[in-house]
């Protein structure tokens, strides 16, 4: 019994681009991807430059490029949150891109866990609390 896959269709604007987009926590990242050498720039700035501060960013940015073994130039915008938020974005806007630019490639990016979006955010305080979980201290005695 064959089972027939539901893959997307290419999704390309007229300069042969793909696009992404994704959110972590609170940051918000848009990505254009066209096929190149592999250079990856945020806000206009080498994404090494943007997130300097970060020892993982390389592993976390380049994984998706490793499942499917192709090189691709990236413009992205990142917004809002915290760099560790937008790195996170940065990731999943990145395999969102691959599959809209080759739906073919969905599987390699699935098994990596690269298509899954992380949906944790921060927990609001909540009212007669000093925070979201922490209590007020009380006296037993």
């Amino acid at each position: 019994m064959s089972i027939e896959m539901n893959l997307r269709e290419k999704k390309l604007d007229q300069g042969g681009r793909s696009w992404g987009s994704a959110k972590r926590k609170s940051a918000r990242v848009t990505l254009r991807l066209k096929p190149g050498e592999g250079t990856i720039r945020v806000n206009g700035k080498n994404y090494l430059e943007y997130f300097r501060d970060r020892k993982d960013v390389k592993d976390v940015v380049l994984k998706p490029f490793q499942a499917v073994g192709m090189n691709f130039d990236i413009d992205a915008k990142a917004e809002g949150g915290g760099l560790h938020g937008q790195i996170g974005g940065l990731q999943l806007a990145i395999s969102r891109a691959i599959i809209n630019y080759n739906p073919n490639l969905y599987p390699d990016l699935r098994s990596n866990g690269l298509v899954t979006p992380d949906t944790r955010r921060v927990q609001s305080k909540m009212c007669g609390k000093a925070k979201a979980r922490k209590a007020k201290p009380t006296s037993r005695r």
